[in-house]
């Protein structure tokens, strides 16, 4: 059975130069207009243990794991879309039954003058 994992990399050293590193391509990503940024999770404690969610302070971790975030208004825009194509759907629908009761309006008016033939 294979193990999926949500990290980008692990065990990356946990130095000034890595976390710099990051920053400057989450800011990078910032001006590039990216839907996504760059997220630090600090793993293996120096001392002690983990903390909840398996989280370790900055200053107390070996190294680290990046993983990928979306931007909060990019995940705003893409319920608001899906939002969006939700209500045409129940739009065309409520278009389709209306179409369809005219449509059984007009043959009982046909059967109603010209009888069943």
């Amino acid at each position: 059975m294979t193990t999926y994992r949500e990290h980008l990399f692990s065990e990356i050293p946990n130095n000034r130069l890595t976390r710099r590193m990051v920053r400057y391509l989450n800011r990078r990503m910032a001006t590039a207009d990216s839907k996504f940024r760059l997220h630090i999770k600090y793993r293996k404690p120096k001392v002690g243990g983990y903390s909840w969610g398996g989280n370790v302070a900055m200053k107390n971790a070996k190294c680290f794991s990046l993983y990928l975030h979306k931007v909060p208004a990019a995940v705003k825009q893409e319920t608001e879309s899906r939002e969006l194509a939700h209500l045409r759907f129940e739009v065309r629908k409520l278009q389709n039954k209306e179409e369809g009761n005219h449509a059984r309006e007009q043959l009982e008016l046909h059967k109603s003058l010209f009888g069943d033939r």
